[in-house]
Order: C-alpha cells, then structure tokens, then sequence
C-alpha cells in the first residue's frame, strides 16, 4: 500500500500546480514501477 500512497502524494502535487514535479515526474513513475516490480518479485 505504500506504493499507492506515494502514487496520492504525486497526484497531489500536481495539483497544486508545482512545476518541479512535472519534470521529476518520469523518474518518480520509474521508480515507483521499479520498486513494485522489486517487491513483487521479493515476495
């Protein structure tokens, strides 16, 4: 579920507008995927 919380914290960055976060965006997406594939795979 920490996964889907760091998906929210994202959304809601966006929302409020912060540029930053559209350009750190694609890193913060493949992590997100690479540490789900990690968990997964762990257990």
């Amino acid at each position: 579920m920490e996964i889907n919380f760091t998906v929210i914290i994202c959304v809601e960055r966006m929302r409020q507008g912060n540029a930053r976060i559209i350009v750190i965006h694609p890193f913060v997406f493949g992590l997100i995927i690479f540490l789900s594939l990690l968990v997964e795979s762990d257990g």
